[in-house]
């Protein structure tokens, strides 16, 4: 996650990837403390899943917001950036999922 937007840094201004960067590590962060206090909790697999839909959701917007700009930034259509950051933020989760998840049984 983190390395998708250091690449942007040579195309985008340097305030608007600080700001990105901010974004990154508190939405992420979030994450993983939803996720790990999940796991020490023992919420079932599937519920972890619905924990993390409801969690980091300012965060995550502020995330959106800041990626999207730095993509537009660097002349990527609004589609192709919401695109973008939808593509990111999925394998990200999806990472998360995997790396907190333990299977019921």
């Amino acid at each position: 996650m983190i390395a998708s937007l250091v690449a942007l840094t040579l195309a985008a201004s340097s305030p608007a990837i600080a700001h990105a960067d901010a974004a990154n590590e508190a939405y992420w962060s979030c994450m993983f403390a939803t996720a790990r206090s999940a796991r020490q909790r023992h919420v079932a697999a599937d519920r972890i899943s619905a924990e993390l839909d409801k969690a980091c959701q300012s965060e995550r917007a502020q995330l959106r917001t800041a990626f999207v700009g730095v993509q537009r930034e660097r002349g990527m259509s609004a589609t192709d950036a919401q695109e973008s950051w939808a593509d990111l933020d999925a394998r990200g989760r999806n990472a998360i999922e995997r790396t907190f998840v333990i299977p019921d049984g």
